[in-house]
């Protein structure tokens, strides 16, 4: 977890959630974070992409209703 602020101000948290061999970054930068492990371990798969599964759990992005420019991501079984 690690606080970060988009280039329109807003401040979040920023994830690097592992599990043995599954990544799954949560952040406006994934791709800046994922060159920076590159540089240190040979990643493998299929690349980046937006989640469809973690860890057997269902990942879904989503726009709450009272602001359509965001997007929330939930996870359900």
């Amino acid at each position: 977890m690690h606080p970060n602020i988009k280039p329109d101000g807003f401040k979040y948290y920023e994830y690097i959630i592992v599990y043995v061999d599954d990544l799954l970054i949560i952040s406006h930068q994934n791709l800046h974070i994922v060159n920076m492990i590159k540089k240190i371990y040979n990643l493998k798969g299929e690349g980046i992409r937006p989640p469809k599964t973690y860890l057997g759990l269902w990942v879904k992005a989503m726009q709450p209703p009272y602001d359509a420019s965001k997007i929330q991501w939930s996870v359900s079984a």
